[in-house]
């Protein structure tokens, strides 16, 4: 079989993978996933998310479902399921930065 590039790979060939198999897939291996979004308008999402897809990825909007059908390389897709997820649950805390100092008080010594 002979698959033209310009034409990108068809949808067929692209292995719908579950978010928690996600992690088990190489950086670079073109991967589908479904995003259930509760929280958000699925129309507008999906633009926002397409800023994020590469050349190789697409976004579908499937809003009588609430959900977005993705397809991308593995690397890339744990960013969007790790943006999507933050918008969803902001008080979950992913992504949150602590910081912690010590901070010490010296006694000035008299010689």
């Amino acid at each position: 079989m002979v698959i033209n590039e310009e034409d990108g790979v068809p949808p067929q060939f692209v292995e719908l993978v579950s978010l928690a198999d996600l992690e088990k897939r190489g950086e670079f291996e073109l991967v589908k996933c479904l995003f259930h979004l509760a929280k958000m308008e699925v129309t507008e999402r999906s633009r926002r998310i397409a800023k994020l897809v590469g050349p190789t990825g697409s976004v579908v909007a499937l809003p009588r479902s609430q959900q977005l059908l993705v397809t991308e390389m593995a690397g890339r897709m744990r960013t969007i399921q790790e943006v999507i997820e933050r918008i969803e649950n902001p008080e979950s805390g992913m992504g949150k930065v602590s910081y912690r100092s010590s901070c010490r008080t010296r006694t000035p010594s008299h010689s």
